[in-house]
């Protein structure tokens, strides 16, 4: 009987499950609720999907399903960064290669690059086709570029239209249009179904954005009228009630502030994988880029109000994303965690930060498709050595993670990295 129903789960998958069937059993696995773990289950991947979940023994294996150990182990969803900046976009020497496989040494499995360039709609592909190693990507479109011609507004609506021919995932706008020109990307990004973000210009004010629904990044207008004495509930009222989607990005907006001494930040998880040409970049920063002390001060005082809209925002049932974004000592994805520790502080709960880390992303692109321990998600898990609802940091302790059902050892991956990191200083000093 056992050995009909594995036959049977192999029918509609046309043979796939013999090599393309992974089992985690005995898992300690976050449920659906994102509020408890269930022991003692099994998962069952197939290809890039989740199968079958169920309690250890409930249902067959697939025939040649290779078997994961998870016992007195957790299992949860794999994490989105919600604001990736990859190298090729941003000039720095760390490899794409190496971006992608620090992303899921971090256990992240989705990114949202927010720095979008025609090469990344390539390495999507590749990724997508399994010839790459990373999470999946999703890929901005932008909207307006610094060094060109200001948009018109119908400038504006032929570019969300190429933008959207051209297979962009979302459509990041960095700020410097007018104000019709503003309102005309929001409506043809509406009409093309593409989801609007980024910053707002300048004069466009918190009830512009609520009213164009626009994604907010680094709390922009939000964080303008916070500084003008705005109550953070009733702002957090108008985002929930708007279901505009916000990236905070806090870590990287505190590393702007020196809010951590060099020590603190050259001991950060992660920097230690950063090629020697990045690090010496960011210590170049450190000495040569100094914040005028007044407006360091003014920017750590504004932190206790800008923790509260978070949490207020968390409470009123705003959407809420997460990323460390991309600056001066964040690795890629180990910024992940860090954000995760200001939502802590704020007074987040870890199940509510984990969910923002996971499942959010999802719903940004309308899709319910990844970010659950579900039959039917996308298989990106990670398996942790700890409980991460009972302290965020033990989202350090990555034993391994799968991403679109490859499984990727977490010993395996830093020494993929330490040779790609090797390669690029070899490069940069000639060897």
């Amino acid at each position: 009987m056992r050995r009909t129903l594995a036959l049977f789960l192999c029918l509609p998958l046309l043979g796939a499950c013999r090599s393309n069937a992974i089992a985690f059993v005995g898992a300690n696995v976050l449920a659906p609720d994102g509020e408890r773990f269930e022991p003692g289950r099994t998962v069952l991947v197939v290809g890039e999907r989740i199968a079958r979940v169920g309690p250890d023994g409930s249902f067959a294996l697939p025939i040649g399903a290779r078997t994961l150990d998870a016992h007195g182990r957790w299992l949860i969803p794999g994490l989105a960064d919600a604001h990736g900046h990859p190298p090729d976009a941003e000039g720095d020497a760390i490899s794409f290669e190496q971006y992608l496989l620090m992303q899921l040494a971090a256990g992240v499995t989705s990114v949202r690059s927010m720095r979008g360039t025609p090469a990344q709609l390539e390495w999507r592909a590749r990724i997508a086709r399994g010839e790459v190693d990373g999470p999946t990507l999703y890929v901005a479109g932008m909207l307006d570029d610094p060094a060109a011609d200001p948009l018109t507004a119908e400038g504006a609506r032929d570019r969300v239209r190429a933008l959207a021919a051209a297979g962009y995932d979302h459509l990041k706008l960095l700020g410097g249009v007018d104000r019709a020109t503003y309102f005309a990307l929001a409506e043809e990004a509406r009409a093309v179904g593409l989801p609007f973000c980024g910053h707002a210009p300048e004069g466009i004010v918190l009830a512009d954005v609520l009213e164009a629904g626009q994604g907010v990044e680094h709390l922009g207008a939000f964080a303008s009228a916070l500084e003008a004495g705005a109550d953070p509930r009733a702002l957090a009222q108008q985002a929930a009630e708007a279901y505009l989607f916000q990236c905070p990005t806090q870590h990287f907006r505190l590393t702007y502030l020196h809010a951590e001494p060099p020590e603190v930040l050259r001991a950060r998880d992660g920097v230690e994988w950063m090629p020697r040409a990045d690090r010496e970049r960011w210590e170049h920063w450190l000495t040569d880029e100094p914040l005028e002390p007044a407006a360091r001060e003014r920017g750590l005082a504004s932190v206790p109000a800008r923790l509260a809209f978070l949490r207020a925002l968390d409470e009123a049932g705003a959407p809420l994303l997460v990323s460390g974004s991309h600056g001066w000592f964040i690795p890629p994805g180990f910024g992940m965690l860090e954000e995760l520790r200001l939502y802590a502080r704020a007074g987040i709960s870890n199940a509510h930060a984990l969910r923002d880390a996971s499942r959010t992303l999802a719903e940004f692109y309308g899709a319910a498709s990844f970010g659950a321990i579900a039959p039917g998600q996308r298989a990106d898990l990670v398996l942790l050595a700890a409980d991460p609802l009972a302290q965020l940091d033990n989202l350090r302790h990555i034993e391994g993670t799968l991403a679109r059902g490859k499984w990727y050892e977490q010993a395996e991956l830093l020494a993929r990295i330490g040779a790609l990191r090797a390669a690029t200083d070899a490069a940069s000093s000639g060897g």
